[in-house]
C-alpha cells in the first residue's frame, strides 16, 4: 500500500545491510523521464502495471537486492505467485496511518489525488488477500527506528 514504508524502510534497511535497493517507481521514472503521476495519467493503469512488471522481472534476474514495488503490483498479472517464491514482506499498516502518510507525501495517484479514509480502507481490503500471501509481515505503523530494529531482528537477507 502507498504510505506503508516500502521505499523509506527498504532503502534504509538496504543501507544497513549493504545491499542494493531498487524501487520500481524510481526505475519507471528513470526510464520514462516523467513523474509517476504524469506517466499514470498519460498511459493508464494497465500500461503502468505492465511496465512495472517488466522491471520487476528484470530485477529478479539481477544479483540479490531489496525491491520496493508499487502497492498494486501483487494484484496484477499473477505477480503475487512470483512474489511468494521470494523472501517477501507485507508492510502492514492501519488505514488511518496510511492516509496520513499519503496526504503528507502527495503520491496517491490512483485515489484521484483526493484520498480519504474510506478509499484507503477499501483499497487495503481489496488488496489484503494478496498482501497476506507474503512470507513475512512487518507492522510499519511504528517509527522508522522501531521498524528497522524489527527488520534487523527478524529478517536475514
Amino acid at each position: 500500500m502507498p504510505g506503508s514504508g516500502k521505499s523509506t524502510l527498504g532503502a534504509k534497511f538496504a543501507g544497513l545491510r549493504s545491499i542494493t535497493f531498487r524501487d520500481t517507481d524510481e526505475l519507471i521514472k528513470e526510464r520514462t523521464g516523467v513523474k509517476i503521476v504524469d506517466f499514470w495519467r498519460a498511459n493508464g493503469e494497465f500500461y503502468f502495471r505492465s511496465m512495472e512488471r517488466m522491471i520487476f522481472l528484470e530485477l529478479l534476474n539481477e544479483p540479490p537486492c531489496i525491491i520496493a514495488t508499487g502497492g498494486g503490483l501483487p494484484v496484477f498479472m499473477e505477480n503475487m505467485s512470483i512474489i511468494e517464491s521470494q523472501n517477501s514482506i507485507f508492510f502492514e499498516c492501519e488505514p488511518q496511518k496510511l492516509l496520513t502518510r499519503m496526504l503528507a507525501d502527495r503520491r496517491a495517484i490512483f485515489l484521484h489525488n483526493a484520498p480519504d479514509l474510506l478509499k484507503v480502507t477499501n483499497l487495503l481490503n481489496t488488496r489484503y488477500s494478496f498482501y497476506s500471501r507474503a512470507r513475512h509481515r512487518l507492522d510499519t505503523g511504528q517509527s522508522i527506528d522501531v521498524c528497522l530494529n524489527n527488520l534487523n531482528a527478524e529478517f536475514i537477507v
